[in-house]
């Protein structure tokens, strides 16, 4: 999603205020190519400028989204970069908007959850595998093109499973009416006529296996004479035939699952470009991780792939972790490679969630400091359980030194996507 389609109001001060902070240490960073917030650029400017900057993927989409209001025009760089920050502040709006869709999602998913089960406990079926009590609902809106002559008082005659119902006259054909029909078969056609008096005028069949889905169905339908030819003539409604209210709840709840995935990604991609937009121009760290692997390239042979150690350290925690438990407690590192684990499973890492696993290392390694000295000494002594206690505390003390190259690692992705 592009600024340009969430843009609202940034007319309080607080926004005021944070926009001059941003456009200020924004503005710092253009000062070692000679600019400031007077200089005149151009759309192409950008196209070179930027992607130094920031993310390239990131800085394509801004600039095709600025030029939208440019052109090929000159522009200063205040105004590109004011138009920066209000593309964080709309996406931040955004944000906002999604979280609340998917809070009331999640509370009516819960809801709908409680109802499937009172559903499956109370609910009973027919000899045609409907549950007793199926109801055909059908909302009559209005009709257009039913007669050549407006105004004629016309009326709906309604017919299912040898129920029959009729509208109230209405010479503007606007009927507003619902109605409900029990159904025990579920395997004939809701039939509707339209008369003036008792003159017929035209008609629709609509079967019922069309509604089994139990979703709302709202459509304008031809309408035709007795021969089967249309007429001209369409009628509005809205119909929902629930043959079983279990069924139908988990078919909303599998609903709003889907709907609660697609919000969840959208947010993640825009929390991601959010981040990336709150912490541009981070050209020093991407310099460093060149040098990094221009260092590695130089004396491995070829450049690190940062994937592989990742893996390797959320394997090796989550291993040794597992591993040291056979011999003494160790549930704090064992919930560090669970979470580390989880993000890797889930692909939900973030600058902050690989910052975060980075922290929890530090803490198990304060606790493993902790329990070294006191306990280290004991368990390496000659004792009968002397050697399944020496490679306890052998492995807590490899995997000390393990988890140290592992937390930089994590670091350095940590850098790389806050870049």
């Amino acid at each position: 999603m592009s600024a340009r389609e969430i843009r609202p109001s940034l007319s309080s001060s607080s926004k005021q205020t944070e926009r001059e902070s941003l456009l200020v240490k924004y503005l710092s960073h253009f000062q070692s190519l000679g600019l400031n917030r007077a200089s005149r650029l151009t759309v192409s400017d950008l196209q070179s400028l930027l992607p130094k900057f920031i993310d390239e993927e990131l800085s394509e989409n801004l600039v095709n989204d600025f030029s939208k209001d440019y052109g090929n025009a000159e522009f200063t760089l205040e105004k590109f970069l004011i138009f920066y920050i209000d593309s964080q502040f709309n996406i931040e709006s955004h944000l906002e908007t999604l979280q609340s869709q998917m809070k009331s999602a999640y509370l009516k998913l819960e809801e709908t959850r409680k109802k499937i089960v009172t559903s499956k406990a109370t609910e009973t079926y027919n000899s045609q595998g409907l549950m007793n009590g199926s109801v055909l609902t059908v909302y009559v809106f209005q009709g257009t093109n039913l007669t050549k002559r407006p105004n004629t008082n016309l009326y709906i005659k309604l017919q299912c499973e040898s129920q029959e119902i009729k509208t109230q006259e209405n010479p503007s054909w606007f009927w507003n009416e619902a109605f409900t029909f029990s159904i025990t078969k579920g395997t004939g056609t809701l039939d509707l006529e339209i008369y003036e008096k008792n003159s017929f005028i035209s008609q629709v069949k609509i079967p019922l296996s069309a509604l089994r889905d139990q979703m709302k169905a709202e459509q304008e339908l031809e309408l035709t004479n007795k021969n089967g030819e249309w007429n001209g003539g369409k009628i509005k409604l809205r119909l929902q035939w629930i043959w079983s209210t279990a069924k139908y709840m988990e078919d909303v709840a599998r609903q709003l699952e889907e709907n609660v995935e697609l919000d969840r990604q959208e947010f993640e991609i825009l929390k991601l470009n959010l981040d990336k937009m709150k912490s541009p121009f981070a050209e020093s760290a991407r310099i460093a991780m060149g040098r990094d692997n221009e260092f590695y390239g130089r004396n491995l042979g070829q450049p690190v792939s940062w994937d592989i150690p990742t893996k390797l350290s959320i394997y090796w925690i989550m291993f040794m972790s597992v591993l040291i438990m056979f011999i003494r407690s160790d549930f704090l590192n064992l919930m560090v490679g669970i979470t580390a684990l989880l993000y890797f499973l889930t692909e939900a890492w973030t600058d902050k969630t690989y910052k975060n696993i980075v922290y929890a290392i530090l803490f198990s390694e304060i606790y493993d400091i902790l329990w070294m000295f006191l306990f280290f000494s004991h368990w390496m002594d000659e004792s009968l359980e002397g050697p399944i206690k020496r490679l306890g505390a052998g492995l807590t003390l490899i995997n000390f030194f393990v988890k140290i190259a592992a937390s930089a690692v994590f670091w350095k992705n940590s850098i790389e996507l806050s870049g």
